[in-house]
């Protein structure tokens, strides 16, 4: 089962609202559990949305209701959230806010709890913990589906709704993913195995049940296939506990992020250095690109926190079984790469190669497998194709005035498997030509957009019109951690077509051109997204 802090991101955003229409939120933290392990920071990020609500974003204090800790059972919780529907009225605006612990049809040990594929389940306070009677452990739960999907759905045809879940639902179910000495925190996540001997169901693919709501947009912590991390004081921005969501929601809101897509695009990257990938599910009717709270700020553009170099040298961590390494010559062959610095104890580092007397594992910081290396050599080959490819992941424009966003597949998906397409959702703030890249597993870099042979428009997108691009690739081997960037130029992006459809290595001469094109410009911004491919 699956720890969540949950901030239920659910926004219900009318064609028209009340003028005399009030905001009203629930707010839901809880540390100590009767049964299950303690949590860090969820009361503090109740105080935290408690006191924004009221300082910056118009919540009158009568109509903000807590539950902490003890007082955060199943049935305050459910009662809690049913009084929405007789306290509030049409045109309402509610933030509905859980952080605590939650769990999903899978836990640590791969077990089937039997709630149901495509939902989650909040762990409330008096959660029972019975690995002999399943009926009993599920009956404690708040299930999406069955408890929590009537009330929301009963609120959204009138009212606004804003939820966020800062939380985990199925684990580490099909991702490889590795628990490594960088990543701090206590994973949201609590472990039921053996409430039966079923397994877990096999994962579905790429099919997505259809999204329920019509006025409701929905951001988590994580999506089916992650964790959720809960941070210690020392890892966060002020110095308090909070789940990784709601620190990077603080940040954000530092940082002036003014819209819902903006602060979505903005936690994306800023939780993927814990194992995190926030979700983000809305109607495709409703625009995203509004005020969050309903609270308009003159923000300035988003500096987007970068998540793939740390700075200067590619800092390389080797993580040997037993203190020694099957070959003699690992640290001193991989340090010998132009730009590469081997570090021992330094927990910030960008590369982790583990070698634990099988094949050679390479991992991001978040824990993500990257890649699969059969022998010292091919290690040395992929640390300097990821060594030369982060100078243009970790590219940034000076004159970044507006914004570009990515969407994987329909809903943002961050893992693709074998013979999947690769589809795209392109949006931008002012009229641009873009260049669509991924960087596979191996490290080699295509250019998905323009194609070759295309008409001169076939990547041109308007301002604030969403575009979709189909079938751009499809997922084969190898299989493991894929990066996607845009760059979205002002007018036309010349010069580009000579790359189209081309598959490069990092160290030719295709590829230092191209990069040296996008550098040449300063009429640009960019986005990237990560995602795991697998079999």
């Amino acid at each position: 089962m699956l720890r969540i802090v949950v901030a239920m991101f659910f926004t219900v955003l009318l064609c028209s609202s009340s003028a005399f229409a009030e905001k009203h939120a629930v707010l839901i933290g809880i540390n100590d559990y009767l049964t299950v392990q303690p949590l860090y920071g969820p009361v503090n990020d109740v105080q935290y949305f408690k006191n924004i609500l009221v300082k910056e974003y118009g919540f009158a204090a009568k109509n903000i209701r807590t539950l902490i800790n003890s007082e955060a059972t199943k049935g305050n919780i459910m009662q809690c959230l049913r009084n929405l529907t007789k306290t509030t009225q049409k045109g309402d605006f509610i933030f509905i806010y859980f952080s605590g612990h939650g769990t999903s049809h899978s836990d640590a040990k791969k077990n089937y709890l039997p709630i149901g594929n495509g939902t989650g389940a909040i762990v409330p306070y008096d959660v029972v913990i019975d690995a002999n009677n399943p009926e009993k452990v599920i009956s404690s739960l708040i299930v999406g589906k069955y408890d929590l999907r009537p009330i929301i759905g009963e609120l959204d045809k009138d009212r606004r709704l804003f939820v966020v879940f800062d939380s985990c639902f199925s684990g580490n179910a099909v991702r490889e993913f590795r628990q490594t000495e960088g990543m701090v925190g206590i994973d949201k996540f609590i472990n039921i195995a053996g409430v039966t001997d079923a397994k877990s169901p096999q994962w579905s693919g790429s099919k997505d049940p259809p999204y329920p709501y019509r006025n409701t947009i929905f951001i988590s912590a994580a999506d089916e296939t992650t964790k959720a991390k809960d941070l210690p004081g020392r890892k966060t921005t002020d110095g308090i506990a909070h789940g990784a969501l709601t620190n990077a929601i603080i940040k954000g809101f530092k940082d002036n992020m003014a819209t819902y897509e903006e602060l979505y695009r903005y936690v994306k990257e800023d939780t993927t250095r814990h194992g995190h990938t926030p979700k983000l599910l809305n109607p495709k009717a409703m625009d995203i690109n509004t005020p969050v709270f309903e609270r308009r700020v003159t923000a300035n553009r988003p500096q987007w926190p970068g998540v793939v170099l740390s700075g200067g040298d590619l800092k390389v961590k080797l993580e040997l079984r037993d203190g020694k390494s099957r070959s003699s010559n690992l640290a001193e062959s991989v340090v010998s790469v132009k730009g590469v610095k081997l570090v021992k104890q330094e927990k910030d580092y960008d590369l982790l190669i583990a070698d634990d007397k099988g094949p050679y594992i390479l991992y991001l910081p978040n824990g993500d497998k990257l890649y699969v290396a059969a022998n010292v050599e091919d290690v040395v080959k992929r640390v300097e194709r990821y060594a030369r490819v982060c100078e243009l992941l970790a590219l940034l424009s000076t004159e970044h005035r507006f914004n570009v966003f990515l969407k994987v597949g329909a809903t943002d998906r961050s893992v693709l498997k074998d013979g999947e397409t690769l589809d795209f959702t392109i949006k931008s703030e002012e009229d641009v030509s873009v260049v669509l890249l991924n960087v596979d597993a191996d490290g080699f870099v295509t250019v998905l957009l323009p194609k070759a042979n295309a008409e001169s428009s076939h990547n041109h997108l308007l301002k604030g019109i969403p575009r979709a691009f189909k079938e751009l690739g499809r997922i084969k081997e190898p299989f493991g951690s894929e990066f996607i960037k845009v760059f979205a130029f002002k007018g036309k992006a010349d010069g580009f077509d000579r790359f189209a459809d081309k598959t490069m290595d990092p160290s030719s001469e295709d590829f230092i051109a191209l990069f040296n094109l996008i550098k040449g410009r300063t009429d640009w911004t960019e986005t990237k997204s990560q995602i795991v491919t697998i079999q």
